[in-house]
């Protein structure tokens, strides 16, 4: 029979070895490790939310201050709407707003300043020419938009009119105060038959004071328009007194927007020279906000008209002659813009050849009626969405719903 081995010193050291490796230890190990982990966690959960919160709350003051420039100032320069893609930058333009500007404002200084609530007239009386132009043409200057409202690159925006019924966008033409002419030319020539402009604004119901022949009625009322239409007038520039083109480069100079189809000379006092066309095709080099239905390196095939060109630069050419002169083009003229296009019933080609459109009417970005103007971008794997809404009145007393969002994209950590 084995002997009991009675030494205390032996006894106790197994004694340890065993509580050192019990299943007691082990567990209070695995929870003290669980409870570590889970305060990790709450950290984590806790810093996050808490960044998101801060990233929340910078939105939101992003978001009214950019609110607040819009609905309640004119914007610096208040003639921003005149600057196009490519001048569109921060150098040129301080601050944007949406309020009518104050030159052609019908009510005076101390009723604009005043309380909406008083009124149809005070910082939210919105300029539709202004909220056309961005919504227009926000896709050629998105990214400087951002930069003149003071939106860094972490945000973005999305800004919504809800405009109501029987509003019209007037595309390039900008403005609902039109005044039409053919001038020495013909009437047919506005007809449907022939694409024409004076057709166009018929059918789509687009008001416009129709002169017919007597552009010098026009020319001596020209300060009560803001667009003139002169469609293949057929007028050279000595048929008009000198003091009728005074009247009309001071006129366009003062932000008018003067549009010519086809012949007449007349648009050298503009100082662009035209060249005798006729049958004439042209590539799509640029697109703008002018045209529409339009990709790069498209043909554009015209029967009449001219192609122009402009000595000192300053012409902006949409569609290029291979002797590359302009044939649809626009020049700004002091705040004012002069547009051109040779012909409204040629047609359209696909680069590859193959006809697209059987007018050339069709690219120009014409009246329509619109219920809702949208521009930026609405909110996309967001990780944060401000909301901001506002209620304002256009300027012709229509009263809207606007909402801004200015969106954080979802990156890192906290998405």
């Amino acid at each position: 029979m084995a002997k009991k081995n009675n030494n205390p010193i032996i006894n106790f050291c197994n004694n340890k070895a065993a509580q050192i490796f019990s299943l007691d230890m082990i567990f209070a190990a695995a929870v003290f490790i669980i409870i570590l982990l889970g305060i990790g966690f709450a950290w984590d959960h806790n810093r996050e939310k808490l960044a998101l919160t801060e990233q929340r709350n910078d939105a939101a003051i992003v978001a009214r201050n950019m609110m607040n420039s819009l609905m309640e100032t004119e914007g610096n320069p208040s003639n921003w709407t005149r600057f196009n893609a490519a001048a569109f930058n921060k150098t040129n333009i301080k601050s944007l707003g949406l309020v009518k500007t104050f030159s052609i404002n019908k009510y005076d200084s101390h009723k604009k300043i005043g309380a909406l609530a008083l009124g149809k007239n005070g910082p939210g009386f919105l300029s539709a020419d202004k909220i056309l132009t961005l919504y227009t043409d926000y896709e050629s200057y998105y990214n400087e938009s951002k930069d003149i409202l003071g939106l860094d690159r972490r945000y973005d925006y999305e800004i919504a009119f809800q405009l109501g019924e029987n509003f019209t966008s007037y595309g390039f033409l900008g403005t609902s105060i039109i005044a039409y002419t053919y001038a020495n030319g013909f009437a047919t020539d506005g007809d449907a038959s022939n694409f024409g402009i004076r057709a166009y604004l018929e059918e789509n119901n687009v008001p416009f004071t129709n002169y017919g022949s007597d552009w010098q009625s026009l020319i001596s009322n020209i300060d009560d328009y803001e667009t003139v239409i002169f469609e293949d007038p057929h007028l050279d520039d000595n048929d008009l007194t000198a003091q009728q083109q005074d009247a009309l480069r001071s006129w366009v100079n003062s932000g008018g927007i003067y549009f010519q189809k086809e012949h007449g000379r007349m648009i050298e006092i503009f100082n662009i020279s035209t060249n005798d066309a006729g049958t004439s095709t042209g590539t799509v080099v640029k697109t703008d906000p002018y045209l529409t239905n339009l990709q790069i390196n498209e043909t554009m095939r015209f029967s009449k008209g001219y192609r122009i060109s402009k000595a000192d630069g300053g012409l902006v050419t949409l569609v290029q002659h291979e002797s590359g002169h302009t044939e649809i083009g626009y020049l700004d003229y002091g705040s004012g813009r002069v547009y051109y296009i040779p012909d409204t019933e040629g047609n359209i080609e696909f680069a590859n050849g193959t006809e697209k459109f059987n007018n050339t009417r069709i690219a120009l970005t014409l009246p329509k009626p619109i219920s809702n103007a949208t521009f930026g971008y609405p909110p996309q794997n967001a990780s944060n969405v401000v909301v901001v809404q506002r209620r304002a009145y256009l300027d012709d007393n229509r009263e809207i719903n606007v909402t801004l969002r200015v969106w954080q994209r979802c990156e890192g950590v906290t998405c």
